[in-house]
């Protein structure tokens, strides 16, 4: 059977609850923008560190093998969440974004590890360079663009939060109408 699969970072319910308030804002103010955001629930923001995608079920064994690998001698760090932007640029809004600070060289070496024990596997390596952030919407369009930058831009430098980084998850998503289900397959503590 074959699983959609990915790795990824959880928050904080602290910085859980100041992104549902921030995207309950955001709303709000895009409301009358033109602008038509596809919001995620706050409750299934992740710090996605790599996405493996459709996965034959029969490599989960060596996926988590390689993964314990990948991550002895990983310790603990923090990193805040912090800002609002958009990918790619604001005059062509696609994703809503909050950032994530500190922890550079920790996220960088925790991406690089998976990213190397994935290869040998044969997932193939993400072609964009690793940008850690947190998905809080999608754009179908560009209407209202203009307006909706309005907004993110007041949000650019909200505070959301501080978190500890003990473990990595690797986590099943299913499609539904309503929008992905996330369900944690197994967790690799630092």
């Amino acid at each position: 059977m074959r699983i959609r699969l990915f790795y990824a970072l959880e928050l904080s319910q602290a910085t859980r609850d100041k992104l549902a308030d921030l995207i309950d804002t955001m709303q709000k103010g895009i409301m009358f923008s033109g602008a038509n955001p596809s919001w995620v629930k706050a409750e299934s923001i992740h710090l996605t560190i790599k996405f493996l995608g459709w996965t034959d079920d029969t490599l989960l064994p060596a996926i988590i093998e390689q993964t314990e690998a990948a991550l002895e001698g990983m310790e603990p760090f923090a990193f805040s969440v912090r800002g609002v932007s958009v990918f790619p640029n604001p005059r062509l809004p696609r994703v809503i974004w909050a950032g994530v600070r500190k922890a550079d060289e920790e996220l960088a070496r925790l991406h690089a590890q998976i990213e190397d024990s994935m290869q040998t596997l044969g997932f193939a390596p993400e072609e964009r360079a690793f940008h850690p952030h947190l998905t809080l919407a999608r754009m179908k369009s560009t209407k209202g663009a203009a307006g909706l930058m309005k907004i993110v831009e007041q949000h650019s430098r909200d505070f959301l939060g501080d978190n500890v980084a003990t473990h990595l998850t690797l986590f099943q998503s299913d499609l539904q109408p309503t929008g992905a289900v996330y369900t944690p397959v197994r967790r690799f503590d630092f």
